[in-house]
């Protein structure tokens, strides 16, 4: 038996080393997405670039939002290829951007040389995700799913916070070069790790299963469709609230500087404390009680938000309470993102893992862009209270639908 079919059983030190290299594999797609959304922007900016053409960086989210495209391609069979491959090709193209001409304020006129080479990463990186999610899914035992997404969302909290923060810190001591050579050198020794995997090849699937490994099967899969529709209730609330956290922390009357505290390790933090407590809430299968758990405690923090905004009742209270209340918000989406991607790995058809899996972040990535602008645009025109209020009306809706919808939380997988 191969490698991927053998780690389900009690095959503790291949789980292990497993879960040790997927920890890594998505410590640097974080460290891809904080480099391309929050440091390369930042130092673009720093160099007198407009505005308007750093804003084209958001196009390269466009991979995860897509990459269920081509999810059927990534089988049992070519994964490890996937991995060890596509894994130390970022680094590779990080770290000739090291070698643009400018430094941090000469990057004007490389851009478009810039953006080519951070969608080529963006695609490889959404591959590698894809593959890894599909690796854990066919390897981990059920009782072991919540250490799989609990790698999951911690690698993506540290990585962004390299990407983003050591990258932007780096820049201005030592220059575009350093900072960039740096984040390759991260990014290299992360994904050699995928060298370490298991021996081993998995068997090849009946020809059944390999007729439904399609995007329109998984579709018409009834598990897709509750983790779809699953998804998309649970993180509705949290990415409006995560899309306002800096312009609520600056209207609350923090500086800029204190803002990067909140943001960065503070935020940080939080963040890993609230996937730890994910972690242990959905241990031995308890995904459904945790999720059930997350929302009213996402709710309670989006509510006190709510009142902590002009025209709630606590409303003109120390910037730092929103910070606080901020920050525990933060916390709890950390959690059940834990909670969710549990559940969402069990939903997931084994021999399917790849699309089924990139079906459900392709949800979250359209579900983030749709509720981050949506909550944006809805807290100019109502202000911010009504906003996180109606962040917090979702959970609780959601809450109703984990709990009396059996399909959503109890099925078996298909």
């Amino acid at each position: 038996m191969g490698a991927d079919a053998g780690l389900n059983t009690a095959d503790t030190p291949a789980i292990a080393r497993t879960l040790t290299v997927a920890a890594a594999l998505y410590t640097a797609q974080g460290m891809i997405g904080g480099l391309s959304f929050v440091g390369i922007p930042t130092v673009l900016r720093s160099g007198g670039v407009p505005v308007e053409q750093i804003g084209l960086i958001s196009l390269i989210m466009a991979p995860w939002a897509l990459k269920a495209l081509w999810a059927p391609w990534i089988t049992p069979q070519r994964t490890r290829q996937i991995l060890t491959a596509g894994a130390v090709l970022p680094a590779a193209l990080i770290g000739g951007l090291a070698f643009l001409p400018g430094g941090n304020t000469g990057l004007a006129a490389t851009v478009p040389l810039l953006l080519t080479v951070l969608a080529l990463t963006a695609l490889l990186a959404a591959t590698v995700d894809t593959a890894c999610d599909a690796l854990l899914i066919r390897t981990l035992p059920e009782r072991r799913r919540q250490d799989g997404s609990t790698v999951q969302i911690a690698g993506g909290y540290a990585g962004t916070a390299l990407g983003s923060g050591l990258f932007t810190l780096l820049s201005g001591w030592t220059g575009w070069t350093g900072a960039v050579l740096v984040i390759a050198a991260l990014l290299l020794a992360c994904g050699l790790s995928a060298r370490l995997l298991p021996a081993g090849d998995p068997p090849s699937p009946p020809p059944e299963a390999q007729r439904r490994s399609s995007l329109w099967q998984a579709l018409t899969c009834r598990n897709v469709q509750a983790g779809l529709l699953l998804t998309l209730c649970f993180e509705a609330g949290g990415r409006i609230t995560l899309a306002l956290t800096g312009p609520v922390l600056i209207d609350s009357g923090l500086s800029l500087e204190q803002v990067s505290l909140v943001t960065g390790p503070a935020t940080l933090i939080a963040a890993l404390t609230g996937t730890a407590v994910g972690w242990g809430l959905s241990r031995q299968g308890r995904a459904r009680r945790a999720m059930a758990a997350i929302l009213p405690a996402q709710a309670a923090c989006f509510l006190l938000l709510a009142a902590l905004m002009p025209g709630g009742p606590l409303a003109g209270t120390s910037p730092w309470a929103v910070a606080a209340a901020v920050l525990g918000g933060t916390a709890a989406v950390s959690a059940g993102f834990v909670a969710l991607y549990t559940r969402l790995m069990a939903l997931s058809d084994r021999q399917r893992a790849a699309t089924d899996f990139a079906l459900f972040q392709s949800t979250s990535v359209i579900t983030a862009i749709l509720c981050g602008s949506g909550g944006a645009a809805l807290a100019g025109y109502a202000g911010y209270s009504r906003t996180f209020l109606c962040a917090a009306l979702l959970c609780l809706l959601c809450l109703l639908l984990v709990v009396s919808v059996r399909g959503l939380s109890g099925s078996r997988p298909s």
